[in-house]
């Protein structure tokens, strides 16, 4: 979304380098967890025959640096679109949804300051399984909330048909009020 709104090499670079930081910490924090239970299923069946566990360690490690990658760009992203929403040439209405969709942004970052607190409970003792649950609802939830974030800016076409069609609105507000892509 940022690709069509910040145009220019520079900023081309800058957020295809950011793609390739996240992608790159998020597999290899997926590997961490995939390579921690040997076999996948002696996460939820520890006495299972043959089962190997490196312990909740390598994945506390690994949760902090995609953590940090995850609140650094979060932030930064979100207050780049922030900062160029006044240079904006649309509606008031439509640089508020946007900076409410940033605001949302914000709180996804919030998110991950929450899950990244919550390190501390997986190296407890007991069931992984239980204890990990808090981790990753909090993580769905970052996730979640950035694909809204993503998919409304895709569903104002849809929407603005719907409200014509209603009739709530005409299509003269409509194409008045139209973000120029």
């Amino acid at each position: 979304m940022l690709l069509r709104i910040l145009r220019g090499t520079i900023w081309r670079l800058f957020f295809y380098a950011i793609i390739g930081l996240v992608s790159l910490s998020t597999r290899s924090f997926t590997l961490i967890l995939l390579l921690q239970y040997r076999p996948v299923s002696a996460f939820w069946n520890p006495n299972a025959p043959n089962a190997k566990c490196w312990g909740p360690l390598p994945a506390q490690i690994g949760l902090w640096p995609n953590a940090a990658v995850s609140i650094i760009t979060d932030f930064t992203l979100t207050v780049l679109l922030l900062a160029s929403i006044r240079k904006m040439d649309v509606p008031l209405r439509q640089r508020a949804v946007i900076g409410l969709l940033m605001y949302m942004g914000l709180f996804a970052t919030a998110t991950v300051i929450v899950k990244t607190t919550l390190v501390k409970t997986y190296s407890t003792s007991g069931d992984d399984f239980y204890r990990i649950i808090d981790l990753y609802m909090w993580g769905f939830l970052e996730e979640e909330i950035g694909f809204i974030v993503v998919c409304i800016p895709c569903l104002k076409a849809p929407f603005e048909r719907a409200l014509k069609q209603w009739k709530f609105a005409s299509g003269e507000e409509l194409n008045s009020n139209t973000l120029h892509s």
